[in-house]
């Protein structure tokens, strides 16, 4: 979905996305193993059974339609010389313009469309036939076949003093048509019109909202709120946690509280008053931590291997004592 110039661009993206498939799955981002998932799973959110990772491919298409979105509704100079530039509105027939945005943008602009609607205000902006002011554009509700390039009719031209003014002949040749019209409610006075998303509550697509239209959706499967439902237990409050936090505490002369949740543990672990250098090896230390209680928890899970809070310190120990020579010393 990018530009064809920016290769080297995509092939970043497709290493990035290789690293990461090898981290899931080996925990060694140059290790491949066999995948059991797919990876648009492993992406999905937590509550549809997947780890809430974001699928680099669906974050680049977001970020194309959002651009696409600042094009169609931004009143910037930058937002009216591209709608002009890309004669965006205007049926865009070229396929190809020397352009860096006009790749992302041409396969952007049918989501958009798709997705949006226009709110009447003057009715100038919008076309009557081929734009979706109602529930579908018209050409689509009356299956009509005819290029829109030559319905070139406004919304505008059937507005009189903001109210609608429909001929005898239209209101008896569509009187279904016409039902739906006269339900859309004109403003008190004279309004540009608006473009809004419809599937957020203030009508504006967001970058979030964008890659949630994007991904591919999971059914909730009813295991996901019980794996999910209490991170703090398994990182922090349970005995087999609290015992490792205290020890690694006590390794480097310091405490840590044994209640609150795990965002109040990490945010008095990152805290600590330390040199620059033992801070890297006490921070390196509190990630370690994480990712041993959760191969742990894994073990037990899937391989039935009871925890081992000795394997476990003897691990981050040795973590410790190979960074040590290692870990940079910042000058603050």
């Amino acid at each position: 979905m990018l530009p064809r110039q920016d290769k080297i661009r995509v092939g970043i993206k497709d290493l990035l996305a290789v690293i990461a498939h090898n981290f899931i799955w080996s925990g060694d981002v140059g290790i491949k193993k066999i995948v059991t998932v797919s990876w648009s799973q492993i992406c999905a959110p937590k509550d549809e059974g997947g780890l809430g990772l974001r699928h680099l491919k669906f974050l680049n298409s977001a970020a194309l339609l959002t651009m696409g979105w600042r094009v169609l509704t931004s009143n910037s100079a930058w937002g009216v010389f591209a709608r002009s530039r890309f004669s965006i509105f205007h049926h865009m027939k070229s396929p190809y313009l020397c352009s860096s945005l006009w790749h992302g943008l041409r396969v952007s602009l049918p989501i958009l469309f798709q997705n949006s609607k226009w709110l009447i205000g003057d009715g100038n902006s919008v076309k009557f036939w081929s734009d979706k002011w109602l529930d579908v554009p018209i050409v689509d509700k009356l299956h009509i076949t005819i290029s829109s390039a030559h319905l070139s009719s406004t919304v505008a031209a059937f507005i009189s003093d903001q109210n609608w003014v429909l001929s005898a002949r239209f209101r008896q040749a569509f009187p279904d048509l016409v039902k739906d019209i006269m339900l859309v409610l004109l403003p008190m006075e004279s309004t540009n019109d608006t473009l809004i998303w419809e599937h957020s509550s203030d009508g504006v697509l967001s970058f979030s909202s964008a890659y949630d239209q994007l991904r591919p959706n999971f059914s909730s499967p009813p295991w996901a709120f019980t794996v999910w439902q209490d991170q703090t237990h398994l990182f922090f409050n349970c005995s087999f946690a609290q015992h490792i936090w205290q020890w690694l505490a006590c390794c480097f002369g310091t405490s840590l509280s044994s209640t609150g949740s795990l965002f109040d543990l990490w945010d008095s672990f990152k805290h600590k008053a330390f040199s620059a250098q033992l801070r890297n090896l006490w921070l390196a230390g509190g990630l370690y931590v994480l990712m041993a209680i959760w191969k742990s928890r894994n073990k037990l899970r899937f391989e039935n291997k009871k925890p081992s809070l000795m394997r476990v310190f003897r691990s981050i120990k040795a973590w410790l004592q190979f960074l040590a020579p290692h870990a940079p010393v910042v000058v603050s």
